[in-house]
């Protein structure tokens, strides 16, 4: 038993204090019985993208917009800000538009402790870029008759990390474009792209 009370001196866990008072006639009185858990900070929660779906796993290029977070105490409250906007109980990613955004996480405990932010910063990346493609010479009179004896072929406007797929006369789509398996008559070709 102490004449003081000293909480700084005591671990985070469970505790019960017992509080007695004495009179000046040495009278001893139980006055009460305080239990409680101490817990004066909450842990930072850990933020992630549920699915990157870039070229590498470690890019931070992704088309899907979820959020994987880890860590969460029970009974905690989260807040998230995007882009430095107000805090918010909800993350809503819908709103966000293509490209380099940051989401910071805190959590806050049934004990009111608020944890340091978690951060995440990412590249949202839904759609290909445009792309053109068009003969690399057009060897004959006139450069818009579409008739040439070099069939090659200029792609312009290739997003870094896409794969291009040339379809060749009807043909089944192939990631290489050979123009040596032509006969002698007008080719038509067609291109796609995608992330890969």
């Amino acid at each position: 038993m102490s004449a003081s009370y000293d909480p700084t001196t005591l671990a985070n866990g469970t505790h019960t204090v017992l509080v007695t008072q004495t009179d000046w006639c040495g009278n001893t009185y139980t006055a009460s019985t305080i239990s409680f858990t101490r817990d004066p900070e909450v842990a930072a929660a850990s933020v992630d993208l549920t699915s990157e779906t870039g070229a590498s796993s470690l890019d931070g290029t992704t088309r899907a917009r979820g959020l994987t977070i880890m860590g969460v105490e029970t009974g905690a409250t989260l807040l998230y800000s995007v882009d430095g906007g107000l805090a918010s109980v909800r993350y809503d990613p819908t709103t966000m538009l293509d490209g380099a955004h940051t989401v910071l996480v805190t959590q806050t405990d049934v004990a009111g402790n608020t944890s340091t932010a978690s951060s995440l910063s990412f590249t949202l990346d839904t759609k290909v870029a445009s792309r053109s493609g068009a003969l690399t010479s057009d060897t004959c009179a006139s450069s818009l008759d579409g008739i040439t004896r070099n069939s090659g072929l200029t792609i312009t406007g290739v997003e870094r990390g896409s794969t291009l797929r040339y379809r060749v006369d009807g043909r089944v789509a192939s990631s290489s474009y050979d123009t040596t398996k032509w006969s002698d008559r007008e080719p038509t070709s067609s291109l796609t792209s995608s992330h890969s």
